[in-house]
């Protein structure tokens, strides 16, 4: 099985995430629009709308972040590691993912550890009596998804997720199946 195929099965699998995000922003857009609705024309302000925007923000927000991750979409500052010689380059990816992971991990374990004592402590919010821990869910599962996906982006696209042709002496597979070189391409064009 070569990168190719193991980055096209884990990213139709990951998917839930754009699912779970999107779903989250639906409703905290939705619940915004009506609450702006019921407190300045109709008078009646909702009083749940809190609860269910910061529910629907934090999995929007933690689920977002793997789907930002596997596509790619995080911010960064690449000026420098462009201007690198590949192999030094490819060094100073490593150890910037090292870094990342040990954020990601600190925050994974922290807020398992935080979903853990508010589920032994039955805390429940003040309208809607939701256990806390359900609002904090996803910070363990979203860092562990993330931790997957920058993984596996590292392994089969490169940290930075640069296209091969933008990548000098990266080896790339053309549209027939046949192995060529970026330089090989750039020259035929």
């Amino acid at each position: 099985m070569n990168k190719n195929e193991i980055w096209e099965k884990w990213a139709k699998f990951a998917n839930f995430d754009i699912v779970i995000a999107s779903a989250a922003l639906l409703v905290l857009i939705v619940i915004a629009f009506v609450g702006v609705i019921a407190r300045y024309i109709l008078n009646r302000p909702i009083s749940w709308q809190q609860e269910i925007q910061i529910l629907c923000y934090i999995w929007m927000a933690y689920f977002g972040v793997c789907a930002v991750v596997r596509n790619g979409g995080h911010v960064a500052i690449d000026i420098l590691v462009d201007a690198l010689p590949r192999k030094l380059a490819a060094i100073i990816e490593k150890v910037d993912y090292l870094i990342y992971m040990a954020v990601l991990l600190f925050t994974a374990y922290y807020g398992y550890r935080l979903v853990v004592q508010l589920f032994v402590t039955n805390r429940v919010s003040g309208v809607l009596d939701i256990p806390y821990w359900l609002f904090y869910l996803p910070m363990p599962i979203g860092m562990v998804l993330t931790i997957i996906n920058s993984t596996i982006m590292l392994l089969t696209k490169g940290y930075y997720n640069k296209p091969p042709e933008q990548v000098p002496g990266e080896t790339i597979i053309n549209e027939t199946g046949k192995i060529e070189s970026a330089e090989m391409k750039q020259e035929d064009e």
